[in-house]
């Protein structure tokens, strides 16, 4: 019965959100969003923010419903071209892979 594992786990996860202006953006579940993606085994939801300036921002959630690794996933988010980030590893992603089960979690501007 080790909490730290699960703390560790979401600490990491609750500084990601709370750097994000999630109050004032909008929640786009996957059930009810218009994302396209080259697999529909991943699943994205994602918060949308609009900034005073038009600049629109987004932090995604995606995560493989599978037990399969699946690797070079493309995704549509529906506006454009954008540049993605990761927001654990701080790298750029163009293509997406995933362990199985897995999730990610990334900022995205236009």
């Amino acid at each position: 019965n080790n909490i730290e594992g699960p703390l560790d786990l979401m600490s990491g996860i609750w500084k990601i959100v709370g750097g994000f202006p999630v109050a004032q953006s909008e929640w786009c579940p996957y059930w009810k969003n218009n994302v396209k993606s080259s697999d529909d085994r991943i699943k994205f939801s994602y918060y949308r923010y609009k900034a005073i300036d038009g600049g629109i921002q987004m932090l995604v959630f995606c995560a493989n419903t599978t037990a399969a690794s699946i690797d070079g996933v493309k995704v549509d988010l529906g506006e454009g071209c954008w540049n993605v980030l990761n927001a654990e590893t701080g790298e750029w992603e163009k293509e997406l892979s995933f362990l199985p089960f897995s999730y990610k979690i990334l900022y995205v501007t236009k």
